[in-house]
């Protein structure tokens, strides 16, 4: 069995917000990877108090 840092990347932040700026800049960094290949793609969005962060994050980041 591997261990976790083979299996996964891990990243600490000081705060909430750098996390969700952090998780958002990732999706958007793989949406454009996706979208040279493909003509859409679907996301689905969790909703909550643990997804305000990376919400408020993803909007105003501009990836067009």
């Amino acid at each position: 069995m591997l261990p976790l840092e083979k299996l996964f990347r891990i990243s600490i932040y000081k705060t909430r917000e750098e996390l969700g700026f952090a998780a958002a800049f990732e999706l958007v960094s793989i949406l454009i990877e996706k979208l040279k290949t493909l003509e859409e793609v679907n996301v689905v969005f969790a909703t909550g108090l643990s997804q305000v962060e990376f919400l408020d994050a993803l909007v105003k980041i501009p990836f067009h």
